[in-house]
């Protein structure tokens, strides 16, 4: 029973010790191997891209919001960001899709089949694909100009890659979903 406790208490405090002073969390260490979460709403999408991948990129460490109906991840950097978004909200596809109207094509990414979206206001693109019944994925990135949409429409693609694979490292793409038409 003692021991039950001081797991519970070093579990907690490594958990407050993420926390910023906003109340977003920050990203766990790159070099800590992400924990398989019970399910995908339980995720951590800051564990989907590890430092491995932003540091070539100049991002900042990742900060972690969760809502109501989203569990995210920004990286920001000098001249554009980056974004992974959980999200089980129905209304999910329709929000997507009005922020990201112009068609930018479908693709399969590391075997799994995705839709491009670009904005038609600002240089950014999003990528989406449904994980599991009733959950959609999105990584997003954006540019100052004078980058255009196509550029982080071709940084979308590289980084959905390192996302799905570690998604699927972690066990919380759900096969049916996401396997290629």
């Amino acid at each position: 029973m003692k021991w039950t406790t001081a797991v519970v208490t070093l579990i907690a405090a490594a958990l407050l010790s993420g926390c910023d002073h906003s109340g977003n969390e920050q990203a766990p260490p790159a070099s800590a191997e992400p924990l398989r979460p019970a399910s995908l709403r339980e995720a951590d999408p800051c564990s989907f891209l590890p430092e491995s991948s932003t540091a070539p990129y100049g991002l900042h460490p990742g900060q972690l919001h969760k809502g109501e109906v989203v569990r995210s991840c920004m990286w920001p950097a000098e001249t554009f960001s980056v974004g992974v978004y959980i999200n089980w909200d129905p209304q999910v596809l329709v929000n997507f899709s009005q922020a990201y109207p112009l068609p930018a094509g479908e693709a399969v990414i590391d075997g799994v089949a995705v839709f491009l979206q670009k904005s038609s206001t600002i240089p950014a693109c999003g990528m989406a694909f449904p994980a599991e019944r009733g959950t959609v994925i999105e990584v997003v990135s954006g540019d100052r100009p004078p980058a255009t949409a196509d550029h982080a429409c071709d940084r979308v693609k590289k980084v959905g890659t390192e996302v799905i694979r570690r998604m699927r490292g972690q066990g919380v793409l759900d096969k049916a979903f996401t396997a290629p038409g």
